[in-house]
C-alpha cells in the first residue's frame, strides 16, 4: 500500500498516522485534556502524526430546523477548519444530546475523507473514542480504503452503549472492523466486549501517560488523606459522599484530615464549601503546581477519589508513582490494573460506608501499604505506567494496524 506521497508502508519511510479526537487542545478550546497529544508525542519517528481536533457547536433551534430541511430530514452539518501546528482544528455545527448521532458523525467522516483525499493520505486513521470519533473514522476509512484504529474511553463509550442500545449494531461494526483497538483500562474493554462481542483482531490495554517519568518512593511518615480534582467537577467526583464518609471516619479517628487539591472559579469554591459545610476535617487547598502536588502526595497517608464516572483517572497512577496508596471506584478508572494489590482499594462509589471503610484503611494501614507499594514501584508492573513503556505499546499497535492495510 502507498499513500498519496508515494511512500510505501513496507519501506523505511515513516508511517503517517492521522488522529481524530474531540479531546485535544487547540485554538478553539485550549483547555481540553492533553492525553491524546501526549500519546502522539510518545510515538515519534519512525511515525509521523497529524491530528484533526473536533469541536462541536450546537446551532440555534431555527438554524437546526433549517439544516434538517436542507438535509431532507437530517441536519446538514456545516464545517469550519483552522490550520494548527499539530494539524487542523475543526468546528462543526450539529445538535448535541445524541440527536442524529450516527447521521452527524457519518457527515464528519465524509468531510474527513474529502479533506484527506486532497492531501496526503495517512497509512492509518485512529479515532479517539469508539462511540463518537470511531464512527466518523470508520466511515472515512471505508471511503478511503484505509485501516483504522480506535481507543476505548470507558466513561463516554459505555454511557453511549448503555443509554443507546439502538446504536450498538453500528458501534459493533466499528469495533470489530478496527485494525487495532486500544483501551485505557481493562474494565472498559471487558464491558465493551460483553455488550458487542469479543474481538477477533488485536487489542491492547493502554494506560494514559503521566507527564513525568520518575518514581518517588513512599514516605512512611505521611499523614492525612488527599483527593485531587477540579472543583467544577465536585458532583461527579463524589464530594458529597466523601464528606459524609469523613463524618464516620472522625468518630474513630478525630484527627484524620482530608485535603481537596484543585482549582475552580469562585462559584465552584462556594459550591464545594456548601457541601463541606462546617466540617473542620476537610480543607480546600486550591490548585497546586505539578511539583507541589507530587510533594503533597508523598507527604500524605492515602489518596481517595470515588468518582461516579471515570474513564481512566490518571491521577490514581500519579499518586502511586508518587508513593501514595489509593482508593478508586469499582468498575471505573483504574479497575483491573491492581487486582490483588494491598495498596489499591476498590470501593463502591455510591456507598458512603465503603468509602469510609477505605478511608479508615488508608490511614490505619498506611505504613504496611506503603511497604508493599515500595516493592511494586520496582517491578515491571509499575514500569508499564511510565511514558517509555506506554509509547512502545502505542507504536507497536499503530504499526500492527498499518500492516493490516498492506
Amino acid at each position: 500500500m502507498r499513500n498519496s506521497s508515494g511512500d510505501s508502508v513496507g519501506s523505511k519511510a515513516p508511517l503517517f498516522i492521522c488522529h481524530v479526537s474531540a479531546d485535544f487542545p487547540d485554538s478553539i478550546e485550549p483547555h481540553k485534556t492533553p492525553v491524546i497529544r501526549r500519546l502522539m508525542a510518545l510515538a515519534p519517528a519512525p511515525l509521523e502524526h497529524v491530528a484533526f481536533s473536533l469541536n462541536r457547536v450546537s446551532p440555534p433551534p431555527a438554524t437546526l430546523l433549517a439544516a434538517i430541511a436542507r438535509g431532507v430530514g437530517r441536519p446538514q452539518v456545516r464545517f469550519e477548519a483552522y490550520a494548527q501546528e499539530f494539524g487542523t482544528a475543526v468546528r462543526y455545527h450539529a445538535p448535541g444530546k445524541g440527536l442524529f448521532h450516527v447521521s452527524v458523525l457519518r457527515q464528519v467522516g465524509d468531510w474527513l475523507a474529502a479533506r484527506l483525499s486532497r492531501q496526503r493520505l495517512p497509512d492509518v486513521l485512529i479515532g479517539h473514542k469508539l462511540g463518537v470519533e470511531g464512527i466518523a473514522v470508520g466511515h472515512a476509512a471505508a471511503l478511503l480504503g484505509l485501516p483504522y484504529g480506535i481507543t476505548i474511553q470507558g466513561n463516554t463509550d459505555l454511557k453511549i452503549l448503555h443509554r443507546r442500545p439502538d446504536l450498538r449494531r453500528e458501534i459493533a461494526d466499528v469495533f470489530h472492523g478496527a485494525a487495532h483497538v486500544f483501551s485505557f483500562a481493562p474494565w472498559s474493554l471487558a464491558e465493551v466486549e460483553r455488550l458487542l462481542g469479543v474481538r477477533a483482531g488485536p487489542s491492547d490495554i493502554l494506560p494514559c501517560p503521566p507527564d513525568f517519568d520518575d518514581i518517588i518512593a513512599p514516605d512512611p511518615k505521611g499523614t492525612g488523606l488527599l483527593s485531587v480534582f477540579h472543583l467544577h467537577n465536585s458532583k461527579g467526583k463524589n464530594l458529597a459522599r466523601m464528606a459524609a464518609a469523613m463524618d464516620r471516619v472522625s468518630e474513630r479517628a478525630p484527627d484524620c484530615q482530608l485535603t481537596i487539591a484543585g482549582g475552580g472559579a469562585a462559584r465552584d469554591v462556594a459550591c464545594c464549601r456548601s457541601i463541606i459545610a462546617e466540617r473542620k476535617n476537610i480543607a480546600l487547598s486550591g490548585a497546586m503546581s505539578r511539583m507541589e502536588l507530587r510533594q503533597k502526595m508523598n507527604a500524605s497517608a492515602g489518596f481517595i477519589l470515588p468518582s461516579l464516572r471515570e474513564s481512566f483517572g490518571l491521577v490514581f497512577v500519579e499518586a502511586l508513582l508518587s508513593g501514595l496508596p489509593i482508593a478508586y471506584p469499582k468498575g471505573a478508572a483504574v479497575d483491573g490494573y491492581f487486582d490483588g494489590c494491598g495498596f489499591a482499594i476498590a470501593v463502591d462509589a455510591r456507598s458512603v460506608s465503603e468509602i469510609a471503610r477505605a478511608m479508615t484503611m488508608l490511614v490505619r494501614d498506611s505504613v504496611a501499604m506503603k511497604e508493599e507499594l515500595r516493592d511494586w514501584q520496582k517491578s515491571a508492573a509499575a514500569k508499564r505506567f511510565l511514558p517509555e513503556a506506554i509509547g512502545e505499546t502505542f507504536r507497536a499497535g499503530l504499526r500492527s494496524a498499518a500492516r493490516q492495510g498492506q
